[in-house]
């Protein structure tokens, strides 16, 4: 069962690392095409990096470091919400923490993420101030929650630091921050159920962290419907701990029963909801799946949010038809396409759509600043020019460490551990050769290219030799057979 598993698992981790070598050809051939400084600065970045691994800073550190960032960036860009950002979300959050109506709450897209917002709105005011803190404790309890659970893993502290520093001073993130986004809470509660999977590694008979991580996956998943991968991951990492660690029939029972029976109640008990509150029975709060499957097959978009697509398949515009006449010509439509030429699909999914969802990290950066009155000066400045080229080169060079450093991963995690990682990655990235991407979306995949870079980065400030710089897996702290190399 464990040369099965682990080699499927290699065949998976080799899919995703050739996925992340096509993501970083397309972003590295980008970043040149704008101009930016793809030598000077990243070196610079890198220096800074290597000088940054030789501390260590206790969780709590990291997260009120950043926490202190993310409302001096809000303030300073006076971000002003707007698009999805605004209607989707600041406004639905405004609505039900007004009125709390739980069929309004039900109907819209991600139920947590209005949730976590009416909840700092009710606490601090209806205003942009509430939303600031909510948005930059998410982000930055995230940041500290990823130091902690590596510890709890057994990794180096040097590289738990680093990379806790690395996802919550990532400037993509910080230039994010000040948004009202599904991904501050869908990242929250990611790194919130690894934290509490972390626990089970130092009490491997415990089912509380088993039975919480459970609850909170349930909850990633009616945040955002790709949550469903990181549970398959979890999920996984369950049953290869049977393999790791010896235990009885009755023990291996009760602990899959943890990770199965929370995640279902909840899904569950939330098809109740909806069926008493809306009449209808549904799991995915989501109900446009099969437009994000329309919009992602086209050309002309680069497989990314349109309104032409809306319209020719009803959802809107003057033959707008019912919702489920809509979603079938959708699917219908998409299909079509991918059918008249699936190679010329193929071609564009690795090219266009890649470049689409990860070609910039500046998102937070475009969104932030889009309707704000304070835009003007920081065009006028060249600000807005040069932390574009930060963010870009932190971004390339994040990417180009973590694709040197994959392969090396790959070669020491632990089998469970692999799973945890490279199942969701897969998953993700087959999901969106389909359907509809957007930059902010390549979100989810980043405390993972993070700890991989802090990894990295620390074995090349450790190295004493060349021989040491050019195979950084010899691991100078501990035994090889650790879960994560450290």
């Amino acid at each position: 069962m464990f040369i099965s598993s682990r080699i499927l698992l290699a065949v998976v981790a080799l899919a995703v690392g050739l996925y992340f070598v096509d993501v970083l050809y397309i972003v590295a051939k980008q970043q040149v095409a704008y101009g930016y400084s793809i030598v000077a600065l990243p070196l610079i970045l890198l220096w800074v990096a290597v000088r940054a691994s030789r501390m260590t800073l206790a969780p709590i550190t990291i997260g009120v470091s950043a926490f202190i960032i993310y409302l001096v960036w809000a303030f300073i860009s006076g971000t002003v919400q707007v698009s999805d950002f605004e209607f989707t979300y600041w406004k639905q959050a405004l609505m039900f923490a007004k009125e709390r109506d739980a069929r309004q709450l039900l109907n819209t897209i991600s139920p947590p993420t209005i949730l976590y917002y009416s909840f700092f709105l009710n606490l601090f005011g209806n205003s942009y101030v509430s939303t600031f803190i909510g948005s930059a404790f998410a982000w930055a309890v995230s940041a500290a929650l990823l130091t902690s659970a590596l510890e709890n893993f057994g990794v180096h502290k040097r590289i738990c630091s680093l990379a806790g520093l690395f996802m919550g001073l990532s400037p993509g993130i910080v230039f994010y921050s000040s948004l009202v986004s599904p991904e501050a809470v869908f990242q929250l509660l990611l790194i919130s159920s690894i934290f509490m999977l972390s626990l089970s590694k130092k009490h491997p008979f415990s089912l509380m962290p088993i039975l919480a991580s459970s609850s909170l996956l349930a909850f990633l998943f009616l945040t955002r419907p790709v949550g469903l991968f990181y549970y398959f991951g979890f999920l996984a990492y369950v049953l290869l701990s049977f393999e790791a660690v010896s235990q009885s029939n009755l023990t291996k029972a009760l602990l899959l029963g943890s990770a199965v029976a929370p995640f279902l109640v909840f899904i569950v008990l939330m098809a109740i909801a909806n069926y008493l509150m809306l009449g209808v029975i549904k799991i995915n709060p989501h109900p446009y799946g099969a437009y994000n499957f329309l919009s992602g097959t086209n050309y002309s978009s680069k497989g990314t949010w349109n309104a032409e697509d809306g319209e020719l398949a009803g959802f809107s515009g003057s033959n707008a038809v019912s919702l489920g006449e809509a979603s079938r010509n959708a699917i219908r439509i998409a299909v079509d396409r991918i059918r008249s030429d699936p190679f010329r699909f193929a071609r564009f999914a690795a090219t266009d759509k890649v470049s689409s969802m990860w070609g910039t990290d500046t998102q937070g950066l475009y969104w932030s600043l889009h309707a704000s009155l304070q835009k003007s000066r920081f065009i006028e400045s060249g600000l807005l020019t040069f932390l574009s080229r930060i963010c870009d080169s932190f971004y390339l060079l994040s990417l180009f460490i973590f694709v040197i450093a994959f392969p090396f991963l790959v070669f020491h995690l632990e089998t469970r551990v692999l799973a945890l990682c490279v199942i969701p990655a897969a998953m993700l990235a087959i999901l969106h050769f389909f359907i509809e991407v957007q930059g902010r979306y390549h979100i989810p995949f980043m405390p993972f290219v993070y700890t991989a870079v802090a990894w990295f980065v620390t074995q090349i400030s450790n190295s004493t030799s060349l021989r040491a710089l050019a195979f950084p897996l010899m691991v100078r702290h501990g035994t090889l057979k650790t879960e994560f190399p450290s």
